[in-house]
């Protein structure tokens, strides 16, 4: 097991969460990125907070510091770590792209593509870029459902290539209607501590 960069094992409880919120504070809040997981999980923490009452209200509010600096510093000593956040959960990042498209989730997409992200359709197809892909899900009429399937990621250090089999139904008034079916080839890139989509292309595959 690695040694740990900063030895704290001699502080009591307090004084760790203590060191925690000064670390905190010694960080501007737009100087770090917050993945999508991030996100959810201090939204989740919010929402669990709103629940509580009593006493025990008191206990929880005073840990939400101390989520907070874990949350901001994460990055920063993930990097500190010779890189060892640059393994992902492939799987997981695609799962939380679909769920994204399919609930025209656009802050979510915002959060998984990169500014130079593109979309390509088919060998000949018009290339989209990430704000005319977002628009598009967006204003989309109808309901897809979307599954993955046969997903193979390969991890190129900095980057990886995530290939699957896209299953798109497209469903009007509740109903399918028709389904397609595409080799989906995705890439992927690590940039400030998060994994980022750059590009997609999508080629119909055979029945």
């Amino acid at each position: 097991m690695a040694s740990p960069i900063l030895g704290f094992s001699h502080l009591a409880p307090a004084e760790r969460i203590e060191l925690a919120e000064q670390l905190r504070d010694s960080l501007e809040p737009q100087s770090v990125e917050l993945t999508t997981d991030q996100v959810a999980e201090l939204r989740r923490r919010r929402v669990a907070l709103r629940q509580v009452r009593g006493p025990d209200r008191r206990e929880t509010a005073a840990r939400l510091p101390f989520l907070w600096a874990m949350v901001l510093l994460s990055p920063v000593l993930s990097s500190c770590r010779g890189g060892s956040e640059r393994h992902a959960d492939f799987p997981a990042l695609e799962r939380s792209w679909v769920n994204a498209q399919q609930r025209r989730d656009s802050v979510a997409l915002d959060s998984l593509l990169a500014p130079e992200f593109l979309l390509t359709e088919g060998a000949h197809g018009t290339p989209l870029s990430r704000d005319q892909y977002i628009a598009a899900v967006l204003h989309t009429a109808t309901e897809d459902a979307i599954r993955l399937q046969d997903l193979r990621a390969v991890h190129h250090g900095d980057s990886a290539t995530v290939v699957s089999r896209f299953h798109c139904t497209v469903v009007r008034g509740g109903q399918p209607t028709v389904t397609f079916q595409f080799r989906t080839t995705d890439l992927w890139i690590h940039r400030k501590g998060r994994w980022l989509a750059a590009s997609r292309t999508m080629v119909v595959a055979p029945d």
